[in-house]
């Protein structure tokens, strides 16, 4: 089974790109769906996590995820500790889906993971990556209407990753994400 990656900044198109594979029937292990079902209310995770971060769970066992950002995007320490936090659940839920699609005989996997790079070893276990990247207006732009932030907040977050130029010149496949949908998927079906 070939596992390719697939990564992106935040709010460059990853997910667009994402979707547009399971379209064309291309299995799609996507990281950031597997954090959203260890996160659902009242989980051994979200426990964690209100243990390790002090009011981001309610009384009724749901995850504040505005709270938890704001800790996470300002606070280099603090990422790092949710990092550690999350990755032994996140690389087993992952495992699973892996191992379930070598099982089906799935010849090709991709692997949507943010943090692909800045995850230890995960890049390790792709044949290749395919980076979305788009220009650094587009993203503050796309990151403040879709989070419905302000610019100094969309910048935090930017900044808490890993900067989409050193992403891009790992990628086997670049994607520039620069006009519409349309036209990022005709790019796609050129390059797939």
């Amino acid at each position: 089974m070939k596992i390719v990656g697939l990564t992106g900044g935040i709010a460059c198109g990853k997910s667009t790109v994402s979707a547009w594979l399971r379209r064309q029937e291309i299995a799609v292990v996507d990281l950031d769906e597997i954090v959203r079902r260890l996160q659902k209310p009242r989980t051994r995770v979200v426990y964690e996590l209100g243990r390790s971060f002090p009011g981001v769970v309610d009384a009724d066992g749901c995850l504040d995820r505005g709270k938890l950002g704001s800790l996470i995007f300002n606070d280099a320490a603090q990422r790092r500790k949710l990092n550690v936090l999350m990755r032994g659940h996140i690389l087993r839920a992952m495992g699973l889906e892996l191992l379930g699609h070598f099982l089906a005989g799935t010849r090709l996997v991709v692997l949507d993971a943010p943090l692909l790079f800045e995850t230890a070893g995960l890049s390790s276990i792709c044949a290749s990556y395919v980076v979305v990247g788009t220009s650094s207006d587009q993203q503050l732009a796309r990151l403040v209407e879709r989070d419905g932030c302000d610019e100094a907040a969309a910048k935090a977050k930017i900044n808490a990753q890993m900067p989409l130029a050193a992403k891009l010149q790992r990628a086997h496949v670049p994607v520039m994400n620069l006009g519409t949908v349309g036209e990022l998927e005709d790019q796609l079906e050129r390059t797939v």
